[in-house]
């Protein structure tokens, strides 16, 4: 559930927000702080979405849930970047006209 709950959430940043910030970061037109709090963003949405019996459950298996779920959102990012994925949702997000 985690790991589902962080694909949508890393695709979702990706199609709306990330793809044109590490841009700008890169062109340094805004701070890679910007990206870090995105990032920080996408573990509180997975966060939030975790219910009582699912945190319970995380937490006698893993024991530190937040930095789990960072652990998990991070491969995420890096699992659909190698495969193309993340390159792919920015290019449908921003349209060439």
């Amino acid at each position: 559930r985690v790991a589902y709950l962080a694909e949508v959430a890393v695709l979702a940043a990706e199609s709306t927000t990330a793809a044109a910030l590490r841009q700008a970061v890169a062109e340094g037109k805004a701070n890679r702080d910007e990206l870090l709090a995105l990032g920080r963003q996408v573990v509180e949405q997975v966060l939030t979405q975790l219910d009582t019996e699912a945190r319970q459950a995380l937490s006698e298996t893993v024991g530190d849930i937040r930095r789990y779920v960072e652990s998990i959102v991070e491969a995420t990012l890096e699992r659909l970047k190698v495969q193309g994925i993340v390159g792919r949702v920015s290019e449908l997000a921003a349209p060439k006209s």
